[in-house]
């Protein structure tokens, strides 16, 4: 019993050692939301990219989100072959024929990178000479600051919403999104922001039951 109390103290004590720098971070340099008469059934999700692995990962997450929204949004993926570049006048014909009436198209601008040195406001102590409660309060209370470096990515996506029928934008943003861990995080992070800021536009009708 003592054994699984020494553990679960050790895991506690980690808890509050590893900051999670891991979490990546959405911030947007700018956005503009247009005027529509009616409000947006139909979305087809499309990232400028040629790599077809990265294509797929950001068109479904942004697809995800606006799904559990409630919008009706579909990934341009499943409508074209996995090494075909999309090309207008295909994205066109495909709109027109599954009623899509908007596209939301999302493409990398820049990606920075640099080292960024992380320095937590404490650290604590994990010689404990017996499990004890007593002995991890005083490794917890017994701080010593610590630091390392990490490489640091920002991803700098724009994003733009457009109609089908006249292609007039209606919505456009660009996002920094800093990606310290892996580049799956960087996208889920991104992609729920971009669901949410539409959201927040009230563009999207929600689609029936």
């Amino acid at each position: 019993m003592k054994l699984i109390q020494y553990f679960i103290g050790i895991l506690f004590i980690a808890f509050f050692i590893f900051p999670f720098d891991s979490i990546s971070q959405t911030r947007f340099e700018s956005t503009t939301v247009g005027e529509i008469d009616n409000k947006l059934k139909k979305v087809m999700i499309l990232h400028l990219g040629e790599v077809y692995d990265t294509r797929k990962t950001i068109e479904s997450e942004i697809t995800y989100w606006l799904n559990k929204y409630k919008y009706d949004a579909s990934p341009s993926f499943r409508y074209f072959d996995q090494n075909q570049v999309p090309k207008k006048e295909n994205i066109k014909t495909i709109l027109k024929e599954n009623d899509f009436d908007a596209i939301l198209t999302t493409v990398l601008t820049t990606l920075e990178s640099k080292e960024k040195f992380e320095n937590p406001q404490s650290a604590y102590n994990l010689t404990i000479n017996s499990p004890t409660f007593y002995n991890y309060l005083d490794s917890y209370q017994n701080k010593y600051s610590t630091g390392y470096s990490v490489q640091q990515k920002t991803f700098v996506v724009q994003t733009n919403l457009f109609l089908a029928d006249d292609e007039r934008i209606i919505y456009t943003a660009i996002t920094q999104t800093d990606q310290p861990g892996s580049v799956d995080l960087a996208v889920q992070e991104f992609a729920k922001a971009i669901a949410k800021s539409l959201k927040t536009s009230k563009l999207f009708d929600k689609k029936k039951k």
